[in-house]
């Protein structure tokens, strides 16, 4: 059976979610690009797609069986087969799988979490898709559930996934980490922290800035620096590195 995985391409084995290769191995591995069905899954239309796609309860993707037009005006039949996924390109660390939808030459990419949920959960007042346990790969329906976006940040926050950015890349410790100073509204400096995220964190901690993603706390700081804002959580924040504050001008 590994000789058959052993085949699989490079992308191939790494599209795999880790929650099914955690149950069969990679002897069995090959089986998530077989048309035939894992144990436990159901398949219905993708919405909008119908007997073009479907999709299932475990977060697969499939093309439907059907003759579609060539350029040369003739038809040929498209032949059923489980669609290869993509991941979203973004420095952020969360990382969603992507496919590739296309009906009479025009494609649409569709995020696979949201085909699953659009087509087996019962919609709510909410829009947002979550992952019950931080694995945004891991698409099963039991898996998700729909959240507003104050709930996706706290759960990020209550799962230590704080942020979308590379701490090493802005702790106190790193070459590049840059401090900031905070001053009160009147521009009289009262702290100066090693390094922006140092600042959001404790702006957290303060009760000072609700539980989000540090990096949008950051954002702010870094608008008031450059000019773009006044102030931001109540304070003025400037480079400690630089003579010159800048006035504040109005609010936001």
């Amino acid at each position: 059976m590994y000789l058959y995985t052993m085949n699989l391409t490079p992308k191939e084995r790494s599209r795999i979610p880790q929650w099914f290769l955690s149950q069969v191995g990679w002897d069995h591995a090959y089986k998530w690009w077989d048309l035939e069905d894992l144990e436990g899954e159901e398949w219905t239309s993708v919405v909008g797609f119908d007997g073009y796609y479907e999709v299932s309860n475990l977060g697969r993707v499939k093309s439907c069986s059907r003759l579609v037009r060539t350029g040369g005006g003739g038809e040929r039949l498209v032949i059923p087969r489980i669609l290869k996924a993509g991941l979203t390109t973004s420095k952020k660390l969360s990382q969603y799988f992507l496919v590739n939808l296309s009906v009479d030459g025009v494609s649409k990419v569709q995020e696979v979490h949201r085909l699953v949920a659009t087509a087996f959960l019962e919609e709510t007042h909410a829009h947002s898709v979550l992952h019950r346990n931080q694995n945004t790969l891991d698409n099963r329906k039991t898996n998700l559930y729909y959240g507003t976006q104050k709930e996706r940040a706290q759960k990020a926050w209550d799962e230590g996934n704080q942020y979308s950015v590379n701490l090493g890349k802005f702790g106190r410790d790193s070459q590049s980490s840059k401090p900031i100073s905070m001053l009160d509204l009147e521009g009289n400096s009262l702290q100066i922290f090693p390094a922006v995220i140092e600042a959001a964190q404790w702006l957290v901690d303060q009760g000072k800035a609700k539980p989000q993603p540090l990096q949008n706390i950051m954002s702010n700081l870094r608008k008031v620096v450059n000019g773009k804002y006044p102030y931001a959580y109540s304070h003025r924040w400037a480079n400690p590195l630089s003579t010159k504050n800048q006035e504040p001008q109005a609010n936001p």
